[in-house]
């Protein structure tokens, strides 16, 4: 079985300007630990759904 990794939310302290860093780190991360593959929200404008008030991601995908 090979697992992945779905990023949801491109908010980050930094602006957009920390953004590409970090999604570096992230993929880096990802692959160190044998992740299959790592993919990105394909929208724009992200949905308020797949956030609770205190910014935590309260959906999974399987």
């Amino acid at each position: 079985m090979r697992l992945g990794t779905h990023i949801i939310s491109f908010d980050h302290p930094d602006g957009a300007a920390g953004l590409g860093p970090r999604l570096a780190d992230v993929g880096a991360a990802a692959e160190a630990a044998g992740v299959g593959w790592l993919s990105v929200m394909d929208h724009y404008f992200q949905p308020a759904i797949a956030h609770d008030r205190r910014g935590r991601v309260v959906t999974a995908l399987v």
